[in-house]
């Protein structure tokens, strides 16, 4: 559950209405550039692989939480494959 802090957050994203397939929500910037490097190492997925927001989901839930978690508030957990 987010703190109000963040949901206003993520409200305020949804309200610019910026978004699109190789700069994300915001025109944030490529993934691979807007991530922080923490999260890329080692993190194998399509969105990096293609280095575009054009994914399943990357336009609606699974790009807006990626952005609001990973890149606004940088708390998100990742969990890297086992080898």
């Amino acid at each position: 559950r987010p703190s109000r802090r963040v949901y206003a957050r993520g409200l305020a994203v949804l309200h610019r209405g910026l978004w699109n397939t190789s700069h994300g929500f915001d025109l944030v910037g490529r993934p691979r550039a807007a991530f922080p490097r923490a999260y890329t190492q080692g993190v194998r997925c399509q969105m990096l692989s293609f280095n575009s927001w054009r994914f399943v989901g990357g336009d609606t839930d699974q790009g807006f939480l990626a952005y609001v978690y990973a890149i606004l508030e940088r708390s998100l957990q990742v969990t890297r494959e086992s080898k």
